[in-house]
């Protein structure tokens, strides 16, 4: 059996269609006897036990789907191959990893070593990144357009707006593998399970989501115009030339803000947060 997951929310609610539009895709890679499921509403201990050896899972959805099948599956044993269609409004799970652009892009080695963040005393896994500053602000904004009915969402130019009118960057300290650095004047400081997110920006372009380490990357530093033309460069990972820059590795990561921030998980925004704390 073929089980298709869909989360019907992703891809602004036309995941669904998508899914439609390439079965014909699915049919020849895979073989006929399909089954679609709403990953919203399954019980995922209950599905894992029904699934054998030979059948195949497809998840359509985006970084927030895979996010939250992590979530769902992270350390527990896969009976069969999973695989993952890109059908999101956010992909940069696929474009970190499918460099080949292979349609249904296998994804079980990914599920094993999600790293997790703790928050308010709570641990979650994530995808892509856990992003304090801007990021986080940015998401803050980016929901209230969306309840305000708004479809498309552009985070660079809400990113750019923020940095140069609304945000005040705040000093931070960052504990790498109990190692302590302070930093003056944090604008981001996300730490990386992927080389992407936020459409394409390449925060760490040495990081690797197989490797057993994550990667914070901070920037930093007094004036908006200079941060501005820093910030331009990371969709293309040239930022990390710029003595604003900094990036630092670990298997454990805390970060601590001298003022509240919005915080995002894979896009999941948690308000007035002070620090968060990684392992992997």
């Amino acid at each position: 059996m073929i089980y298709l997951l869909v989360n019907p929310l992703a891809n602004n609610s036309t995941a669904n269609e998508v899914m439609h539009n390439v079965l014909d895709s699915v049919h020849s890679t895979f073989g006929k006897e399909t089954e679609t499921k709403d990953i919203t509403k399954l019980e995922y201990d209950f599905f894992l036990n029904s699934l054998k050896e030979n059948d195949v899972v497809v998840l359509f959805g985006g970084d927030g789907t895979f996010s939250y099948l992590g979530n769902a599956l992270c350390g527990k044993k896969l009976p069969c191959d999973f695989f993952v269609y890109g059908a999101g409004t956010g992909n940069d799970f696929l474009r970190d990893v499918n460099t080949q652009k292979i349609n249904f892009f296998r994804i079980n080695d990914y599920l094993i070593n999600l790293p997790r963040v703790i928050v308010n005393g709570e641990t979650k896994r994530f995808l892509n990144n856990v992003g304090f500053g801007i990021d986080g602000e940015v998401c803050v904004v980016a929901d209230q357009q969306k309840k305000n009915g708004k479809e498309k969402i552009n985070y660079t130019s809400l990113a750019i707006s923020l940095l140069l009118f609304k945000y005040k960057p705040c000093d931070c300290k960052v504990t790498v593998d109990g190692v302590e650095h302070d930093f003056k004047h944090c604008w981001l400081a996300p730490t990386m399970n992927g080389r992407y997110y936020g459409g394409g920006m390449m925060a760490c372009p040495k990081q690797n989501c197989l490797s057993d380490k994550v990667s914070i990357m901070l920037m930093c530093g007094k004036g908006k115009i200079a941060t501005l033309l820093c910030f331009k460069d990371i969709f293309a990972g040239t930022h990390v030339k710029n003595k604003r820059t900094t990036i630092l590795e670990g298997k454990s990561i805390k970060v601590e803000f001298a003022s509240p921030r919005a915080l995002q998980i894979d896009g999941e925004v948690i308000e007035n947060i002070s620090s968060y704390e990684i392992t992997k």
